[in-house]
């Protein structure tokens, strides 16, 4: 007797037997830490997030330390292989995410760059470099650090505990695997920092005639000080905030002998400006970090000066250096800051 078995039996026969075995390898990867199989949730909290206030859209606002974790993966294959990937907001369906700010990572020193929350999290998994066979128990040691992207004006209300990725196979999601959330969203505020300047006269005491010749002589003089005023709708935010960091500007008239130098007010000499080691010319720029406490700051601002002769010294030429005007030498200089980041404690 012949049995005939119609081709309606078969597909649905085949459809069986690939989601058996779809379904018997749908949870892949158990991954936990160290090694223990119930410590899956790790949270990072944010601390006071400063961003300056008009800050450009792409500028990154926030980064975490590095962190080091060891993590157990078993394999639950039934045959073959498989890597270990990155999840992206693994709960976007029921999590409250951030507006105008995105959230990107670095795994294993790579910059897995910014993550999107569009679409469906199994199709935005990123492939890592560990691979595990089937039935595999293994711990690997992984870093990652966590950074903040502005990308618009940044709102946060609603947000708690967003998880920002999950470790998991191939295939799908489990409901528990080692994931990374981050919380403390009311932390993050703009702040706008005023700068002001008290200005002095850079002044040279006097001047030695032969080192000035020979490009050796120098002196400290305070040509001034900066002095910061922050605000903040966050008062958690502005009290976090220990230093500003930003571009110092030093405007002044160059010197007709080498516009390296600046001007004084004296004929045939100028005078070569360093701040912290750093030369300075006419027009040129310095970085500077003011420090802050409770959103008010100063810094006082001492240049290094060096005296330039470039004139031929003959009896009585130049006639101010043989005379009482060889001290309290005087040039302008006209200092600006444009504050550019805030550091948080």
């Amino acid at each position: 007797m012949k049995i005939r078995i119609s081709k309606t039996y078969l597909s649905i026969f085949a459809s069986l037997c690939m989601w058996m075995f779809a379904t018997s390898n749908a949870y892949a990867l158990a991954c936990y830490i160290d090694d223990d199989p119930n410590a899956m949730a790790e949270s990072v909290t944010l601390g006071a997030v400063a961003y300056l206030k008009g800050a450009s859209n792409g500028d990154r606002i926030w980064e975490s330390q590095t962190y080091t974790k060891n993590v157990t993966c078993e394999s639950q294959l039934n045959s073959g292989e498989e890597n270990l990937y990155v999840y992206p907001y693994p709960r976007r369906d029921s999590q409250q995410l951030p507006q105008g700010v995105k959230l990107g990572l670095y795994f294993d020193g790579k910059d897995l760059g910014l993550f999107d929350a569009d679409g469906d999290a199994l199709s935005s998994k990123v492939k890592t470099d560990h691979i595990f066979a089937k039935g595999e128990k293994r711990s690997i040691t992984v870093t990652f650090k966590v950074y903040l992207e502005k990308q618009g004006e940044i709102s946060t209300q609603g947000v708690t505990n967003l998880t920002l990725f999950q470790l998991d196979g191939v295939g799908s999601l489990r409901d528990s695997n080692y994931a990374l959330s981050i919380n403390g969203w009311d932390n993050i505020g703009s702040v706008s920092c005023d700068s002001s300047f008290v200005s002095n006269n850079a002044k040279l005491s006097s001047i030695d005639t032969d080192k000035a010749l020979a490009g050796s002589a120098s002196e400290e003089s305070t040509v001034g000080s900066v002095k910061l005023s922050c605000s903040s709708e966050s008062t958690t935010v502005l009290s976090h905030i220990s230093h500003v960091s930003g571009t110092l500007k030093v405007n002044g008239s160059p010197f007709s002998g080498n516009s390296g130098y600046f001007a004084t007010d004296k004929t045939g000499l100028g005078v070569g400006a360093s701040y912290s080691g750093t030369s300075v010319a006419p027009g040129g720029t310095l970085d500077l970090s003011v420090p802050v406490s409770a959103g008010a700051g100063s810094k006082a601002l001492t240049f290094t000066l060096n005296p330039h002769l470039t004139t031929s010294l003959a009896l009585g030429t130049p006639d101010w250096l043989f005379t009482s005007q060889a001290q309290d030498i005087k040039s302008d200089m006209t200092l600006s800051f444009t504050p550019q980041s805030l550091q948080s404690d």
